[in-house]
């Protein structure tokens, strides 16, 4: 999942508080299933990781629970065309294909022919 992290400090009085956020799961779901620990081994050794949980959702205007399954921890950034180790550009941009050529509207006036 792309937008991930979690948060581990230590108050000067030494009290610990943590944070975990995940984009598009429930905090409490969350907090019943990850600890800041799970965030620490994903980068450590990389696994495929998925998280359940349920839902209340609206069909034919009737309110019923849903059961969803949502990819959990990540560690790899799909979400971008990775050029170089210094250079991305996100997915469906024209310059991830080789052959492809730029449209007229982007191309500076200096090198139109």
């Amino acid at each position: 999942m792309a937008k991930m992290y979690a948060l581990k400090q230590y108050s000067p009085e030494g009290v610990l508080h943590t944070e975990m956020k995940g984009k598009g799961i429930p905090s409490k779901a969350l907090k019943m299933t990850k600890t800041y620990d799970d965030y620490y081994n994903m980068l450590e050794a990389p696994y495929k990781d998925w998280i359940e949980f349920k839902r209340i959702g609206c069909k034919r205007q009737q309110l019923i629970h849903f059961a969803q399954c949502k990819k959990g921890l990540g560690c790899f950034n799909d979400e971008v065309f990775q050029d170089s180790p210094w250079h991305s550009t996100p997915l469906g941009h024209w310059r991830n294909n080789e052959d492809a050529v730029p449209p007229e509207d982007i191309v500076p006036p200096v090198l139109r022919h």
